[in-house]
């Protein structure tokens, strides 16, 4: 249940603090929520304001969610 928590999560940071000129185009907005949510995560300084720098998905804890995940679809 974790890896759809954390997923849900993710996508609220997204639809909250999303850019406006992004909100505005909705292929931009669409595509943001299509992406791998690995992508997502990296990619919330990009779409979103209010981030100072690039999550580090390189950490332990993405690397363990990241296994949870993939356990979790297979």
């Amino acid at each position: 249940m974790l890896p759809v928590m954390a997923e849900a999560f993710v996508n609220l940071i997204l639809y909250v603090l999303m850019r406006p000129e992004i909100r505005k185009d909705q292929r931009l907005f669409d595509n943001a929520f299509r992406q791998p949510i690995d992508v997502r995560i990296r990619s919330l300084s990009i779409n979103c304001l209010g981030f100072k720098q690039q999550p580090d998905y390189a950490s332990d804890q993405c690397g363990a969610y990241q296994t949870l995940y993939i356990e979790s679809n297979d």
